[in-house]
């Protein structure tokens, strides 16, 4: 579940940590529509979308989601699939690159593996 209210420019723009543990662990996510998370979990199918706020458009999702198994079953295949590259050693190498682009290269440090 990641009912954000829209209640700042943060909360409007996070994609949040919570969202990328809820994929690795394999979980179908209910979110706010915001424009980072719907990003995500449309990119990859990962659940369902209500308007922030609403309350009974989340009850709604809820509901989806517990009756149907089936469904459940897609989103959970679905996380497991974008949890190969939404994860942090994924990303690491990426964000190197691009500390490495913009800082003098005395203060980047290279991934560890």
């Amino acid at each position: 579940m990641q009912p954000i209210e829209n209640t700042c420019l943060n909360h409007f723009t996070t994609d949040s940590n919570k969202l990328f543990e809820y994929v690795i662990a394999g979980l179908p996510v209910v979110a706010s529509q915001l424009p980072e998370i719907s990003k995500v979990v449309r990119e990859y199918d990962l659940g369902l979308l209500v308007p922030e706020g609403n309350t009974e458009a989340l009850a709604k999702a809820i509901h989806e989601l517990v009756q149907d198994p089936a469904l459940r079953e897609r989103y959970r295949a679905n996380a497991q699939l974008a949890a190969q590259s939404l994860n942090w050693e994924a990303q690491e190498e990426s964000l190197v690159a691009l500390y490495s682009r913009v800082l003098p290269a005395a203060q980047v440090r290279e991934p560890s593996h």
